[in-house]
């Protein structure tokens, strides 16, 4: 959200490579097309705003919905071996987490594709 203390966090993150910035791929999706540096800008979605209250944690499913059709049509999030949601507020160490995904993938055999993974990070 381009409005909030959420584009300053982001802006610093880029300028040390840091969070999502030390992934092989990346995209920042905002309510606006915002510069985050020279020749670097968000990817605009829209309207992100969604209700207050712990119930509209699922209102935030057409925003995620939009991100991820919005990311597939753009053709690169696919060419990754996995995706990950980040807040601009978390902390986010993809290193560690690129080391420890293949401890929860089974090994689908020869000639075919890994299985499709979630990791839920909240329960209701």
């Amino acid at each position: 959200r381009t409005g909030t203390y959420e584009l300053e966090l982001i802006k610093q993150q880029y300028a040390l490579r840091a969070g999502i910035f030390q992934c092989e791929g990346w995209a920042v999706l905002s309510d606006k097309e915002t510069e985050l540096s020279p020749h670097v800008h968000t990817i605009p979605l829209g309207d992100l705003s969604t209700g207050s209250g712990i119930r509209t944690h699922f209102a935030n499913t057409d925003i995620f919905s939009r991100a991820f059709d919005l990311l597939k049509k753009g053709g690169k999030m696919m060419t990754h071996d996995f995706v990950v949601k980040v807040d601009p507020d978390a902390v986010f160490l993809p290193l560690t987490l690129k080391e420890r995904i293949p401890k929860f993938a089974s090994d689908p055999g020869a000639g075919k594709p890994p299985p499709n993974m979630y990791f839920q990070n909240c329960k209701f």
